[in-house]
C-alpha cells in the first residue's frame, strides 16, 4: 500500500504556503500526483459588497495558483489544479469532501478562528474526515514540518475507528524510525479501562515489515478529574517527541462520560503536530 494520488486543500490563510510544501514533500516521498484544490466561498455573496467579495475571492484564488504552481515547478512531481469559488461555504465542504474521496490522502488545514473570514466552515475539517472514508491529514495553522512521519503515535482503543487509522497510515509506518501505539486509561475508572489487544497491533505491524525494535506498546494511565483524555493525549505527544499523530475520529476512546464525537474537535482545536485521521 502507498499513497499514489494526494490532495491538498488551499485557501486564503497563512498556514497555506507550510501547508503546501509538506504535501509536495509527502507526493516526492511516496512518488504520488499531487492535486492542488482551492476552493472557498464569497462570504458577501449576499450582501452590497458582494461584487467586491467576489473580486477579492478569486484573486485569492489566483495567488493560490500562483503559489502552488511556483513550488511544484522545481519538485518534479506530477501535479493538478482545480479551483471553485462558491457563493455557500457548505458548498465549500461539499467539494471538498468530493475532492477527498477521489484521493489516497488529503492534507487539509487546521482551522484558525483568528483568520477566518466566513469562506471556510469551523466543522470542514470534521465534516470531511467523517464522511470522506479515506485518510484525512489535517496540518497545524503554526509552524513548520521539516520531519513527518518519523516519531508516531498511534491512539489506540481497539475500536473501529482506530483500527482504521492504523492501516490507513501503514503508508508512514513502515518508514517511521519509531512508533508509540497508546491506550489512555483513566486511573480511578477501572470500568472505564481500554483493554486493547496490543498483541494484535504489534503482529499487524510486523506483517507489514515493522521491526519490534521500532515500535512500543504503552498504557497511558492518567487522573481524569485532573485532566482531560485530549488534553492529556496532546502533552503525550510532547513526551514523546513526536512528529505524527495516528488517530480515529469521532471515537469516545472507551471514555463512556466524554460524550461521542467531542474528542475529535478537541484534539483539533489544540492541536501542535499533524494528525492523520480516519473514520
Amino acid at each position: 500500500m502507498s499513497y499514489r494520488d494526494i490532495m491538498m486543500h488551499l485557501d486564503n490563510t497563512p498556514a497555506c504556503a507550510a501547508r503546501l510544501e509538506a504535501a509536495i514533500s509527502l507526493a516526492q516521498r511516496f512518488d504520488a500526483r499531487l492535486t492542488g484544490f482551492f476552493v472557498l466561498a464569497d462570504p458577501n455573496v449576499q450582501g452590497t459588497a458582494s461584487r467586491e467579495g467576489r473580486r477579492f475571492v478569486i484573486e485569492s484564488a489566483r495567488e493560490g495558483e500562483d503559489l502552488f504552481r511556483s513550488r511544484i515547478g522545481a519538485s518534479g512531481i506530477a501535479a493538478e489544479w482545480f479551483s471553485i469559488v462558491t457563493p455557500s461555504d457548505h458548498q465549500v465542504s461539499d467539494e471538498v469532501l468530493v475532492g477527498a474521496r477521489h484521493a489516497d490522502l488529503t492534507l487539509m488545514g487546521q482551522f484558525d478562528a483568528t483568520t477566518a473570514d466566513g469562506g471556510l466552515r469551523s466543522d470542514m475539517v470534521e465534516t470531511t474526515v467523517q464522511n470522506a472514508g479515506r485518510p484525512i491529514m489535517v496540518m497545524p495553522y503554526a509552524g513548520r514540518f521539516d520531519t513527518l512521519g518519523e516519531r508516531v503515535v498511534v491512539a489506540w482503543n481497539g475500536g473501529r475507528e482506530a483500527t482504521r487509522a492504523l492501516a490507513d497510515a501503514m503508508p508512514f509506518l513502515v518508514e517511521a524510525k519509531h512508533i508509540t501505539v497508546v491506550a489512555l486509561n483513566p486511573a480511578d475508572q477501572p470500568k472505564m479501562r481500554i483493554e486493547a489487544p496490543f498483541a494484535d497491533v504489534g503482529r499487524f505491524l510486523e506483517a507489514h515489515g515493522v521491526r519490534k525494535s521500532e515500535y512500543r506498546l504503552d498504557q497511558l494511565v492518567f487522573d481524569a478529574h485532573d485532566i482531560g483524555p485530549a488534553d492529556r493525549l496532546l502533552s503525550y505527544l510532547t513526551d514523546e517527541a513526536a512528529d505524527m499523530l495516528v488517530m480515529g475520529a469521532f471515537g469516545n476512546y472507551g471514555f463512556p462520560n466524554f460524550a461521542r464525537g467531542r474528542l475529535t474537535p478537541h484534539v483539533l482545536s489544540a492541536m501542535t503536530v499533524p494528525v492523520l485521521m480516519s473514520h
